[in-house]
This record gives structure tokens, sequence and C-alpha cells, in this order.
């Protein structure tokens, strides 16, 4: 079960390790003050940068660009709340993640279907990592790149620098790289936690589908045991009901090992899945805000000064108007669309939903 733990999130494991978010199998104080040091300068400081750019703006702003730092500004900041757990009680979670690893489940004896399971929730585990690891690697070094492609000195992200970095080269390549190693840590530092959450329920699913099977054919297992084990003939009701007995004690004591993992998940995780809902949430909100933006393509003609044009330009102008009176929508899915009215909605049955649950309790 060890090795179950490590086939499952060994890549997460190892790039947490790498950005000082998981402690080290002999973890020291000096682990614990690089882990600050990275926290502050990556996580902390980040945002506060981009407050100070957004503050040191002229008047005359670009509402769409500012919307997407903005986005950036939102996702940022909810990475403080969510990663700061990961240093402060580092063991707890520790603990948590190689709990299905302890020696009470190593000890367990799993039936063929039984291991399957356990198989399947480490192969969905992997491979989700696997794919989040992949995607969040490639968007990371295209964001990266493109300042690359524009004219001038341009950084990943916009930030309030005390220098300009447009003096030279050698300043530039410099921020650029320091800017570019800071964007790439809260990529994965972000990220890399979403599937060790969802894959750690997985492996809870997992042993609850275990004890499931384990109530529902227990007649049949104790009946396998006991062939194994004896004769058969001479096996009275009475052993046998007490063999009964004796798995369900078992069964019972795997349950409350569940639970007691559902404590311990809780307990690590809540305020890091609490994070990223609330800063998801206004990200989903500040995008849906930049395309009703790009909506408003007619008032920016009326507000011109289309009176001093020729009939000609005029005309193009009014067919320009016309056509965008058709909103530009964007589509999840093809499906949903991504309106400030959708988001609302959104929120709105989310909190139907909790509701009803709820009342069920």
């Amino acid at each position: 079960m060890e090795d179950m733990v490590w086939k499952s999130f060994s890549i997460n494991l190892k790039v947490m390790r790498i950005l000082r978010l998981y402690p080290p199998e002999k973890s020291r104080g000096f682990y614990k003050v690089q882990a600050y040091i990275v926290y502050f300068l990556c996580i902390v400081l980040l945002p506060v940068l981009i407050i100070l750019y957004i503050l040191s703006l002229d008047e005359d702003l670009d509402l769409l660009k500012l919307n997407y730092t903005a986005i950036f500004l939102v996702e940022t900041i909810s990475f403080i709340t969510k990663l700061l757990p990961f240093i402060i009680s580092s063991h707890q979670i520790k603990k948590c993640i190689n709990y299905f690893g302890c020696p009470y489940f190593r000890r367990m004896r799993y039936k063929d279907n039984q291991k399957k399971i356990i198989a399947e929730c480490t192969r969905i585990c992997r491979r989700n990592s696997l794919v989040w690891v992949i995607g969040v690697g490639v968007g990371t070094i295209c964001y990266n790149v493109q300042p690359l492609l524009w004219e001038g000195y341009k950084l990943p992200i916009d930030l309030w620098l005390p220098y300009d970095v447009t003096a030279g080269p050698e300043i530039y390549y410099l921020t650029y790289i320091l800017s570019s190693i800071i964007v790439s840590y809260n990529a994965f530092s972000g990220s890399i936690i979403d599937p060790l959450i969802g894959g750690l329920a997985c492996q809870a699913a997992g042993q609850m589908e275990i004890l499931r099977n384990n109530l529902q054919y227990l007649s049949e297992h104790v009946d396998d045991e006991i062939s194994v084990f004896s004769d058969g003939k001479n096996t009275t009701s009475y052993s046998k009901s007490d063999i009964i007995y004796d798995e369900i004690q078992k069964c019972v004591h795997h349950h409350n090992a569940i639970l007691n993992f559902v404590q311990e998940y809780e307990k690590s995780f809540s305020l890091v899945v609490f994070s990223q809902f609330a800063g998801s949430g206004i990200a989903i909100g500040l995008c849906c805000l930049s395309f009703s933006l790009n909506n408003h393509l007619a008032d920016s003609i009326y507000m011109s000064r289309w009176y001093e044009y020729d009939s000609k330009s005029k005309k193009a102008l009014f067919l320009l108007m016309e056509r965008s009176k058709r909103p530009m929508i964007l589509t999840a899915g093809k499906i949903i669309a991504l309106t400030l009215e959708t988001f609302t909605q959104t929120l709105k049955k989310s909190y139907s939903l909790l509701a009803v649950l709820k009342s069920y309790q």
C-alpha cells in the first residue's frame, strides 16, 4: 500500500518537493526556512507588485488589458491562502497524503477484484496528474515565451518595478527570467495540488468500494475462507457465525479508518479547497466581464466624432454597428455561455443545491 501512494502521486510529490511544498523524509529546520523564503518571493510579493502596477497607471486605462491583469491578480492572491497550509502544516498534510500507506492498510488482505479497484484508482490518479502537469507545462511555456515575440521589452505579467526594465538588454533579460520563474512557480504550485486532492478523494472512494464489497459478499467470503482453512464438514454453524462476526468487526474498523481519513482530509485541505473555489469563481466572473466589454462596440462608435465623417465612412460605421448587435459570446463545450448572467445563475443554483443537500442531513 505504501507503493500505492507513491505510484499514485509520485509526479505530484516530486514537483511539490522542488517547489518546497512537501517536506523530505528527514525534514530539517533549513527546509522550513527555504519554504518560507520561496513562498514570500513567489507568492506574496507577486500580487503586491501587481497591485502597485495597477495603482501607478494613468487615468486613461485600457480596461480590457487591466481585466486580464486583474484575473492573474485574483488567482495569485488565492494562492496565498491555498499554499500556506503546505508550509505551516506540512507534516499534517504529509500524514494525510500517506494515510493509505499506514500499517493498518498494508496489513489488510485484499481479494483479486479488490486489488483491481486499488489498481484502477492508482491508474486514474497517475493519469490525471500526468495530464495536468503536461497541460500546465505547455501553457506556462507559451505564456512565458509570448513576450519575446512582441515589440519592445515586455514581461510575462505587468509588474511595478523600482527600476526601468527598458534601460538595457541585460536588465531586461534578467528581469524576464526572474518573472518567468515566478510565473512558472505560481502555475505549477497552484495546479499540482488539485489532482493530488482529487486523487486522495478517489483513493478514499476506492476504499469505500472495497468495504461495500466486503459487506455485500460477506457470507461468500467466509465460505471461501472456511473451505480453504478447514474440511468444511467439521465446521459448526457457531464457528461460522463467529467468523462472520469477526469479519464484521474488521469492516467496522475499516469504516472507522476511512472516517478518520475524511477528518484528516478536511482538516488538511479545507482552506486549500475554499481558496481555490473563491479564486476560480472571481476569475471566471472577470473572464465573463472581459467578454461583456467586447460587446460595447456600438457604444464606442456612437461616442466617436462620427458626425464629422463623410457619408461613405458613416455607412461603413453603420454596417459595423448593425453587425455588432449580435453579441460575441464564448461557450463552454458549445453548451454554456460564458456571460455575467450565467455566472450569477451558477452561484444562485450552487447555493440552492447546497440548501437542498443540507435539508437531507
